[in-house]
């Protein structure tokens, strides 16, 4: 009989499958996501799967707060935050010459809790990128991307294989030259715990 701790064990390894990327790892690579998705459901099976992508990706470090909300946060969460890590490195150079029609395209494309965040972790910015842009829309993709390698030097810092959360091409269209390190682990570290503290409000 399983005790406590077992099934907690069990549990967060079932969490934390259902929302890796695990289409980075070359044996799920080519499975319908449906399929994977009722494979990490299975309870049998997902010891074995763990074990697959641990090889693949490493083992997970002592589990912190931050890396749970890396791991365990919805996809659609985790883009959103890509999307907002990305705008925020980018407003101060961006902010100097904004049209109205910029700032309704940010309205459109962002919630105003999002907006929140981006305007209060541009406060922490302290360079960026340079945009050159003819409209911002073009730039938000570039822009979901930069957010994507800013994760992923976060992961890295934090001895976690990005491929975990960071899916194929995700980080292609940046923009980002280079990006001071620390830059992006105070940032990543502020959106991440941002993350707890709205799933402790949930």
């Amino acid at each position: 009989m399983a005790v406590p701790g077992e099934i907690a064990a069990g549990r967060r390894r079932r969490e934390i499958l259902a929302k890796a990327a695990l289409s980075n790892h070359p044996l799920f690579s080519s499975i319908p996501p449906d399929v994977l998705e009722r494979l990490v459901k299975t309870q049998r099976l997902t010891n074995r799967l763990y074990r697959k992508v641990i090889d693949e990706f490493g083992a997970i470090p002592p589990a912190n707060r931050l890396v749970e909300a890396f791991l365990l946060t919805s996809e659609n969460e985790i883009k959103e935050t890509a999307k907002i890590l990305g705008v925020t490195l980018s407003l101060p150079s961006l902010r100097t010459h904004l049209t109205r029609s910029d700032i309704d395209a940010l309205g459109r494309n962002f919630h105003k809790s999002s907006m929140k965040k981006i305007l209060t972790y541009a406060n922490i910015t302290v360079e960026g990128p340079i945009r050159n842009y003819n409209d911002l829309e073009e730039c938000f993709a570039h822009m979901e991307a930069d957010g994507w390698v800013m994760m992923e030097i976060w992961a890295r810092h934090n001895r976690i294989d990005p491929r975990w959360r960071i899916r194929p091409g995700a980080t292609e269209n940046s923009g980002i030259a280079s990006i001071p390190g620390s830059q992006a682990i105070t940032l990543v570290n502020q959106a991440m715990l941002d993350l707890v503290d709205r799933e402790a409000e949930v």
